[in-house]
């Protein structure tokens, strides 16, 4: 299935809202257009600015958010930018306010804003750390405590996350990252059970290397080759399928829409490899 497949004959989404948080490009603007695709009426949340340390790739702008948006309205769709920053209580209230506010309720959050640094343990700063595990793993948290509220209440509703294949495993000078990806998994298999009463499903969809900004500023941004040639050392040529190459954000977003859609309804609690066959090697 190609990116443009994506659309109301495979999936139906009409009548219901979508927060995607970091949606300003990458994955999350992939997931955003393809929800909108889908009939879907979507808040496009992001932070919108060069506010970390140590990222050595540009950040989404105010601009790229906007237009990111105007792509999901060229379906026919509602579609909110929404500038937040996941990291901050008042942020994430405000946003999910400003959502049940214009559609009436949330009936999918996609947890997906992330950043991403190359630094060893013994050179990694308080910062760095402090930075990734917010950005990943308290800021599920915080979207996900304010949208379930509004779950509850309707009784019905989809949280999904954006994990990694370091949701399962290492890599060197990726400690931080993994260490939040992990975390994430361990609070949305705990979220998946206070929930399941209420028939809200809680998954993760955890991709390999995806072709986008962020993940060409981790391979390319730190060390050069030197990093590059202990990457490939360790996991080797990446994924199995298509030769070896990262998959594009589209494809992800193909497993978004099933983990949101009636026919994931029986699945909670789990974290799904998307990985082109690396956690087979």
């Amino acid at each position: 299935m190609q990116a443009s497949d994506i659309d109301k004959s495979e999936w139906d989404f009409e009548g219901r809202s979508v927060i995607v948080t970091g949606a300003a490009r990458g994955q999350g603007a992939a997931h955003t257009r393809a929800f909108a695709r889908a009939g879907a009426d979507v808040v496009l949340a992001d932070v919108a600015a060069d506010v970390f340390t140590d990222v050595r790739y540009p950040m989404a702008s105010s601009d790229d958010l906007e237009q990111a948006a105007e792509e999901c309205r060229a379906s026919g769709v509602q579609a909110i930018p929404v500038i937040c920053d996941v990291r901050r209580a008042e942020d994430v209230q405000a946003m999910v306010d400003q959502a049940v506010t214009r559609f009436g309720k949330v009936d999918v959050l996609v947890n997906n804003a992330g950043i991403a640094t190359v630094c060893s343990v013994a050179e990694m700063t308080e910062a760095v750390f402090d930075e990734t595990i917010a950005t990943h793993l308290r800021g599920t948290f915080l979207c996900s405590q304010q949208v379930a509220v509004h779950m509850r209440a309707a009784r019905s509703g989809r949280i999904i996350a954006i994990g990694s294949t370091q949701t399962f495993s290492g890599l060197p000078r990726l400690a931080h990252y993994s260490a939040a990806k992990h975390g994430m998994y361990g609070f949305c298999k705990a979220l998946a059970i206070e929930l399941a009463p209420y028939d809200v499903t809680v998954n993760m969809i955890c991709p390999t290397g995806v072709d986008t900004v962020m993940a060409k500023g981790i391979l390319a941004g730190a060390e050069g080759e030197e990093w590059g040639e202990e990457i490939t050392a360790t996991v080797g040529s990446m994924n199995l399928l298509g030769g070896g190459a990262p998959l594009q954000p589209e494809n992800v977003s193909e497993g978004v829409l099933w983990l949101a859609s009636d026919a994931a309804r029986f699945m909670t609690g789990h974290a799904m490899a998307f990985d082109g066959g690396v956690a087979a090697k």
